[in-house]
């Protein structure tokens, strides 16, 4: 079968490769944020089923993967320090930051900018906790992460983004 071009919705224009018998496979975007491939199967009937898969690139799972260990750590420290108010106040953002880690999973470039703009203000509320409230190896760990993952968001979102494939 010769190769057909096809437009999705806001999508770039496609082109359809067989993989082996009944099944195509099309890659739709080849961005920095993300990759998308549309899995067309072709079945014996005639039917055709199509299943978009979203690939995000290792270092948007890196970050994302920290961001949820940031959020479980801070909420631990219910259970290590008690009641206190700058403990309550860090398990609030490590409800927040579970929230931006499972955001960060989506291939969405406003993931990225929160990741980058609340782990700042997290960490440097961190670093202000550690010098006059509470000094605790929780603070210099979470102050590492947020910097880990400000860095690895902020160079997502300058790196350039690829050329549009060919039609």
């Amino acid at each position: 079968m010769r190769a057909k071009k096809m437009s999705l919705s806001r999508m770039k224009p496609v082109v359809f490769r067989r993989l082996h018998r009944g099944c195509r496979r099309i890659k739709v975007s080849a961005s920095t944020y993300y990759r998308e491939t549309l899995i067309c199967t072709e079945f014996e009937s005639g039917q055709i089923g199509v299943q978009m898969q979203t690939v995000l690139p290792p270092a948007r799972r890196f970050a994302a993967g920290l961001m949820l260990l940031s959020g479980v750590t801070h909420i631990a420290q219910l259970a290590v320090y008690k009641g206190h108010a700058d403990v309550i106040g860090a398990a609030m953002f490590g409800v927040l930051y579970l929230l931006l880690g499972a955001y960060l999973l989506t291939p969405k470039r406003a993931a990225l900018w929160l990741a980058s703009i609340f782990p700042l203000i997290g960490g440097s509320l961190g670093i202000l906790r550690f010098l006059t409230v509470r000094p605790n190896p929780f603070s210099v760990l979470h102050v590492v992460i947020d910097v880990a993952v400000i860095s690895t968001c902020v160079w997502l979102l300058t790196r350039r983004e690829a050329a549009p494939m060919p039609a």
